[in-house]
C-alpha cells in the first residue's frame, strides 16, 4: 500500500510539491510547538527517550533546526540530525559531508561563532511516505550588516518510532537580482 503526502496547509493528497506564499496557521503552530518543546526540554538529557523520536512532524524539525542555528544550540542541532551515515550536509559553496560525526563537527565550530541572525520562508515542501522534503528560502544577516539570501533544500526521514529528523541539507547562495544585465558589444 503505499502512503500519499499531503501538503502543510491541506488535507488533500498531494503528489507533487505544494507551493506555499506564506506559512499556514498549521506551519506557525507547528513551529510553536516545536519551540515549546524545546524551551520545557532544555537541555537536560533523559535516559530512556531516543534521540530519534524527538519530532513528530518535519515542520517542528525544521523548527528546531533554526531555533538551533539562530541560538547556537549544538545539543538541539545534534537531535534535529539522522544519526545515520547517509545524512549528508552541504553549507553554501563547500563540499559535502557525510555521516552524523561529520556534520556535527561543523556546525560545531559554526555555531561556537554564535550562530547567526537568521530568517526562513518555506516555498515549498512534500510528504511522501516516511520523507519530507522542504524547498526554503533563508536569510542571514552577516556581521557586516549585510543581508545574505540561500536556498535550501531539507530532506526529512521519519524513523520507526515515528519521529522526524534532518536527513539532508544542502544550500546554496541566491542570485543577486537587481543588477542590470550587460548590455551585448557588437564587433
Amino acid at each position: 500500500m503505499r502512503t500519499r503526502g499531503y501538503s502543510c496547509q491541506s488535507k488533500k493528497p498531494a503528489r507533487r510539491c505544494a507551493p506555499t506564499a506564506a506559512p499556514s496557521t498549521s506551519c506557525r503552530a507547528a513551529h510553536a510547538s516545536a519551540t515549546d518543546a524545546l524551551r520545557a526540554q532544555g537541555k537536560r538529557r533523559t535516559a530512556g527517550i531516543s534521540r530519534m523520536s524527538m519530532f513528530n512532524t518535519a515542520d517542528e524539525a525544521e523548527a528546531a533546526f533554526y531555533a538551533a542555528f539562530s541560538s547556537a544550540d549544538l545539543e538541539t542541532m545534534k537531535r534535529v540530525w539522522a544519526d545515520s551515515a547517509h545524512a549528508v550536509c552541504i553549507h553554501p559553496m563547500s563540499a559535502p559531508l557525510y555521516g552524523h560525526a561529520a556534520i556535527i563537527e561543523s556546525w560545531s565550530a559554526i555555531l561556537q561563532k554564535g550562530g547567526g541572525r537568521i530568517s526562513h520562508q518555506t516555498l515549498y515542501r512534500h510528504v511522501e511516505g516516511n520523507l519530507a522534503v522542504h524547498g526554503i528560502e533563508e536569510r542571514l544577516l552577516l556581521p557586516q550588516g549585510v543581508e545574505a539570501r540561500m536556498h535550501a533544500t531539507h530532506v526529512y526521514l521519519r524513523d520507526a518510532a515515528g519521529g522526524w529528523q534532518l536527513l539532508a541539507h544542502h544550500a546554496s547562495p541566491l542570485p543577486v537580482q537587481d543588477q542590470p544585465k550587460p548590455e551585448a558589444v557588437l564587433h
